[in-house]
């Protein structure tokens, strides 16, 4: 079995209900899980309320995405299903059985995607510190995204997300709260996207394209202060699967790719 799972707020339904949608007519799901503020657990909401009451973006910097993800594996996923989460501002213009198709031919339970951003710039200097990723790997390699995440259910990728959730518990390392003398190289936290991408580096977890349009014009994320790499994937021989428009009208979004597509913006793969 295949599972979408995504969440929103009331500020992302109309998104939501598009990306469930299309999930299911064209990224060939056989179920959707919706989740939200109002379907957290009792637990969860006793624990972190007060935090994410005080920290509102992101619903408390994105705490819920691996509580979200553990509740699908452990409530709606048998042994052997994928589930994945993705970000509700994405439409789905491909199957993901693409994407399944290229886990299975690497051997891979678990699939992550980068972007062309290095680590040292987008996730606080405590986090490098709390984790011990002072090595080059860790500091200036790409960053690894929480956009998408898919995960196939065995006892090897459950463990993976609990230690992700025990990374998202510690609120000094998922917060905004640094030193500004030991972080003067940081453009701008990441939260639950930058612990999620030092556990993989940590757990030597491999990296995919990314599978929006972004993948395929990666020079998008670019501007002068950042330090970038731009790879060329061999483990990623998959189209273009979501479209990411966020907050912006899809359709907008869309014609926008399809004038780079003519204009020559990149190459469509």
């Amino acid at each position: 079995m295949k599972i979408l799972i995504n969440y929103s707020d009331s500020n992302f339904i109309k998104q939501q209900k598009k990306n469930s949608k299309s999930g299911m007519s064209i990224g060939g799901f056989d179920k959707v899980v919706e989740y939200g503020p109002d379907k957290m657990s009792e637990e969860f909401k006793r624990k972190h309320g007060s935090f994410i009451e005080s920290n509102p973006r992101g619903g408390g910097y994105w705490i819920w995405k691996p509580y979200i993800i553990w509740d699908a594996l452990c409530n709606h996923a048998q042994d052997g299903d994928y589930v994945f989460y993705c970000d509700s501002g994405s439409l789905f213009l491909n199957t993901i059985d693409h994407v399944i198709n290229e886990m299975e031919r690497a051997d891979k339970d678990l699939f992550v995607t980068e972007v062309p951003l290095l680590e040292y710039q987008w996730t606080k200097e405590e986090c490098f510190q709390a984790l011990d990723c002072y090595e080059e790997k860790y500091l200036y390699t790409n960053q690894i995204q929480a956009t998408y995440i898919l995960i196939k259910k065995n006892k090897k990728t459950l463990k993976f997300i609990w230690d992700y959730i025990e990374l998202c518990n510690r609120y000094s390392l998922l917060n905004d709260v640094k030193n500004e003398k030991n972080n003067k190289f940081l453009i701008s936290h990441r939260h639950d996207q930058s612990l999620l991408s030092l556990l993989c580096k940590l757990r030597g977890i491999e990296g995919f394209r990314d599978i929006s349009q972004y993948g395929i014009r990666p020079f998008q994320y670019i501007t002068k202060e950042r330090d970038f790499c731009i790879k060329n994937y061999k483990n990623s021989n998959y189209p273009q699967i979501t479209l990411s428009y966020r907050k912006e009208k899809w359709w907008k979004v869309s014609l926008k790719e399809k004038i780079k597509d003519t204009l020559g913006f990149g190459i469509r793969i």
